[in-house]
């Protein structure tokens, strides 16, 4: 935090010698007024009365533990920075920092005891900036909802973009993958995180997915034409797969944009594959057998066992990008892109690497033996014809 000094913080830690040790690193930094507690039910009382605009808080500490303390605190201070200050294991405090963000937390770090001012100074100073631009987005978000959504459908306001997936070995680009995008009238962009969740809960899922294959088969016409062995992957959901007459409306609407079948790859993410998917496995399999391909996505995230990976007529198995950003610095996530890759080459599977932003992911994702990789590195989504001109150069 660039501007800490005057700034309100609450430290949070059951032992007396550290709260004092964090104070006196923290009036080094001319921090405002500083308050204590001791547990972290007194620290969410804090929370209230005090409105910190920092938080150091401990894990291990009796009563309400940090954990504990962190997901109450994201229902009543979302926005507030939060600094992680343990004791605990590496491996024990990177889990300590995704489940904090994962309730919710605009802003959160953490660094390990025993405490050093220069790194107290620098794990503070690397909030800041993820808790601003996470308000200004806040602020910034576009209020749509289902009837504007229905409308850009309606009027072919969803667009297409593509993101290339290379091969690993040789830089070709063997698939692209399909996103939707929506330009608001009114609102501007409005962020897929936004409208897709949206069109899950209101019902518009199966349109938007529909007018999403059909930009796709309109833009990738002349992409296809020069590029007869590339496929386009479009995400459909779990539900869209298990409707009855999923087969058939998926069909029709690559018979009616002229989409040959054998280009798309239909991507399920796995987070819903442990639900009934007796439907979902149908409508898979008749797909497979008209040479569409089924890309497995995010794995890693969701709750699949082997027996249902076996069970399901996959093809190609797409390792969420937590497992490979940053898997050169981090033995964990490592292993689990190693093990994943060595699945997918026992069950001839294709491997792709999510995610893949730096050129250290890159060498990482390809000592670990992937297929093919996808992310910022490679290219950014880009509308079809800016994707005939990459895919030239």
């Amino acid at each position: 935090m660039d501007d800490i000094a005057g700034r309100r913080v609450l430290i949070v830690d059951d032992q007396a010698f550290i709260r004092a040790l964090l104070r006196r690193c923290l009036v080094r930094l001319a921090v405002g007024e500083i308050r204590e507690a001791e547990n972290g039910a007194d620290g969410l009382a804090e929370l209230d009365t005090f409105k910190p605009e920092l938080v150091l808080c401990d894990l291990n500490m009796p009563g309400m533990d940090g954990i504990e303390f962190l997901r109450l605190a994201a229902t009543k201070a979302p926005q507030t920075p939060m600094l992680i200050v343990s004791g605990e294991d590496k491996r024990t405090l990177d889990g300590a920092l995704r489940i904090a963000r994962g309730y919710g937390l605009a802003s959160v770090g953490a660094v390990a005891k025993p405490i050093e001012a220069e790194r107290l100074t620098q794990a503070i100073a690397r909030l800041q900036p993820s808790a601003e631009k996470s308000a200004a987005a806040a602020r910034a978000m576009p209020r749509v909802g289902e009837a504007d959504l229905a409308a850009a459908i309606e009027r072919g306001q969803i667009a297409a973009v593509f993101q290339p997936k290379v091969d690993v070995a040789n830089g070709q680009t063997r698939s692209v993958e399909c996103l939707a995008r929506w330009s608001h009238p009114m609102h501007g962009d409005v962020s897929p995180g936004i409208f897709v969740p949206l069109a899950e809960n209101c019902g518009l899922v199966d349109r938007m997915t529909e007018a999403v294959v059909d930009a796709a088969a309109r833009d990738m016409a002349p992409v296809f034409a020069a590029h007869p062995d590339l496929r386009c992957a479009v995400n459909f959901s779990f539900d869209t797969l298990g409707r009855s007459d999923a087969f058939a409306w998926i069909s029709n609407a690559l018979n009616r944009s002229g989409m040959p079948a054998e280009r798309l790859i239909v991507e399920v993410t796995e987070s819903r594959l442990g639900e009934d998917d007796r439907r979902t496995l149908e409508t898979l399999a008749r797909l497979r057998m008209k040479r569409v391909r089924v890309s497995l996505d995010d794995f890693g995230t969701g709750y699949a066992s082997l027996a249902r990976l076996e069970a399901l007529p996959f093809d190609e198995l797409k390792i969420d990008r937590g497992f490979v950003s940053g898997a050169a610095e981090a033995p964990a996530k490592r292993a689990i892109l190693e093990s994943a890759v060595a699945l997918t080459k026992r069950m001839d599977l294709v491997s792709v690497a999510e995610g893949v932003e730096t050129q250290s992911d890159l060498d990482t994702a390809r000592a670990a033996g992937i297929d093919l990789a996808q992310g910022y590195l490679i290219a950014r989504p880009m509308p079809a014809d800016k994707l005939i001109a990459w895919l030239a150069r």
